[in-house]
């Protein structure tokens, strides 16, 4: 994260204590970035993969009482013979995480 993001989280919203800073930290590719590198592996060498640029998608849905986000990527074989998508999905208490106010 950037100086400048992390000193607007800490001054607005009170940095890591912070029920916002706590659910914007999850919208981030290293979740799930063991789980990639086990599948690369167990893909070889001759099934190697790369991200397929500007794919990494994260959508927040708020619920009543649940917040929803979503973090989507793309990957796709070095010689594009095939790709797939990794989706997860973590939801969180909306009273627990984080009160927005309409």
């Amino acid at each position: 994260m950037s100086n400048t993001l992390v000193r607007f989280l800490n001054e607005i919203f009170g940095g890591n204590d912070s029920k916002v800073v706590r659910l914007i930290k999850s919208c981030n590719q290293a979740i799930i970035a063991p789980v990639i590198i086990q599948l690369k592996t167990h893909l070889g060498v001759e099934n190697m993969t790369k991200d397929v640029a500007k794919s990494w998608t994260t959508k927040i849905f708020v619920e009543r009482d649940e917040i929803l986000v979503c973090i989507y990527k793309r990957e796709q074989q070095l010689e594009n013979l095939f790709q797939y998508e990794w989706e997860l999905m973590l939801t969180f208490d909306r009273k627990e995480v984080c009160i927005i106010i309409f």
